[in-house]
């Protein structure tokens, strides 16, 4: 690597001789000549202007500067860095053809026409009339003992007898006496039976009102649950008491309330006479009238907490699909009504004759254990798929029973649990007692 050598400098004693060109006095410095900016502009003084006189002092009191405040500031909440949540589009309300079809409903279950007795009352031979029994014995009796019965005389023995505590004097012949308390008896066994209610009560009092068309109607105002009993065939007949409390007819202050707005009295156990005397201070207002009139007769209305769901269903709307498909509504925002037969992915019954669904269906993975034909299985099948709603219909003697039992077994084949609901009680205890002859009854409940 080469090294840069310094420039060479005279050596003292040397002479040194100058280069061709040098010389040691440097050229003389000649600025170039500039224009002539001319003289300068005057600039005028700045005016000061008068002297600012000084204001005169304020005689007013200054005011009190406010204390610092101790408390800390609040502090402000950090933005939430969440999205905003998306506004949900307007609610069209309740579908008018659901809440026409809810109505509709509303009138079967309470049937609030002249074929009910609750709001209809006609004696007629399916009633039993006291004759010179009062509000005040009837409610005598409710504080007896739960075992004390009454007694119900026939017209010939109670002429003879007289009057006599706990007998039940009427004026029917002693044969349509008997016949009428056997009818009562056998009906209100029928419907224990059948739908586990009591309809036998004793009715006292009965309102005497004018319906929306001019007609006049008669209803009974207190219900209390009874029972008939007697010790042989050819025994007197018995009323007791059952232990549920005494009911007001909600049907008749349901019925009053929504065509007249007529707020009945409420029975809060204060004593039949003064319930009586209650309804009657305020029927008076409407020209109505009260009798303290007591009969025996059969009366069903169990149904009345189902119709107070459907009228809250027709104020706040229906979401269920399945209740929005059997009223005719429309499905709800997002959701599609399905085809009743795509889910299943089988054909129609009349598709499936001579043995065609045995290519559709693996026997292995059946699990019948009763007889069952194609149309059954078909529907079998879509019951454990379980992926649509299906109406199974017939006249008695079809095999419905047989078809419930074979999906009962098919689903617990499945692993799943089965809730069969009937209102009938006959209903459920044949479909229990074929699961027990097929050695399935084990696992109900």
């Amino acid at each position: 690597m080469s090294r840069k050598r310094p420039p060479r400098t005279p050596r003292p004693g040397v002479p040194w001789t100058p280069p061709p060109g040098f010389s040691a006095t440097p050229p003389e410095y000649r600025p170039e000549p500039t224009a002539d900016p001319g003289p300068d502009p005057e600039v005028p003084a700045a005016d000061p202007g008068p002297d600012p006189e000084v204001a005169a002092t304020d005689p007013r009191p200054e005011p009190e500067v406010a204390a610092a405040d101790p408390r800390p500031e609040p502090e402000v909440a950090a933005a939430d860095p969440r999205p905003e949540p998306e506004v949900a589009a307007a609610d069209p309300g309740p579908d008018p053809r659901v809440a026409a079809t809810l109505g509709r409903w509303q009138e079967k279950l309470l049937q609030l026409d002249r074929r009910n007795r609750l709001l209809y009352f006609r004696e007629g031979r399916s009633a039993v009339p006291f004759r010179d029994t009062t509000p005040d014995e009837v409610s005598d009796w409710l504080d007896s003992a739960p075992t004390k019965r009454w007694r119900f005389v026939e017209l010939d023995e109670g002429r003879a007898a007289g009057r006599r505590s706990g007998a039940i004097r009427t004026d029917l012949e002693p044969a349509d006496l008997r016949k009428r308390l056997t009818v009562l008896r056998r009906k209100d066994r029928e419907w224990e039976e059948e739908q586990g209610l009591n309809v036998l009560f004793l009715a006292v009092g009965f309102l005497g009102w004018t319906d929306v068309d001019g007609k006049p109607a008669e209803s009974p105002l207190a219900l209390i649950p009874c029972d008939l009993e007697r010790e042989s065939v050819v025994g007197p007949w018995y009323l007791k008491r059952e232990n549920d409390e005494v009911e007001a007819n909600i049907t008749l202050a349901y019925l009053l309330k929504k065509r007249f707005e007529f707020e009945m009295p409420e029975y809060e156990e204060q004593g039949l006479p003064e319930y009586l005397a209650a309804v009657e201070e305020k029927a008076a207002e409407r020209g109505w009238t009260v009798t303290p009139d007591i009969s025996l007769g059969a009366f069903a209305f169990s149904k009345l907490a189902m119709y107070e769901d459907l009228e809250r269903m027709r104020a706040q709307g229906v979401e269920h699909p399945l209740v929005l498909r059997l009223a005719g509504g429309r499905p709800p925002t997002g959701e599609s009504v399905p085809d009743a037969a795509a889910p299943s992915a089988l054909p129609k019954d009349d598709e499936l004759a001579g043995g065609k669904l045995d290519d559709l269906l693996k026997v292995r993975d059946q699990y019948t254990v009763v007889d069952a034909d194609f149309s059954q299985l078909r529907a079998i099948e879509m019951a454990r798929r379980g992926d649509c709603d299906q109406v199974i219909h017939g006249p008695p003697g079809t095999g419905k029973s047989q078809t419930i039992t074979n999906m009962i077994a098919g689903l617990l084949a499945d692993g799943k649990r089965v809730l069969f609901v009937s209102e009938k009680t006959a209903a459920l205890d044949v479909v229990k007692r074929r699961l027990d002859d097929c050695g399935l009854g084990v696992f109900c409940l």
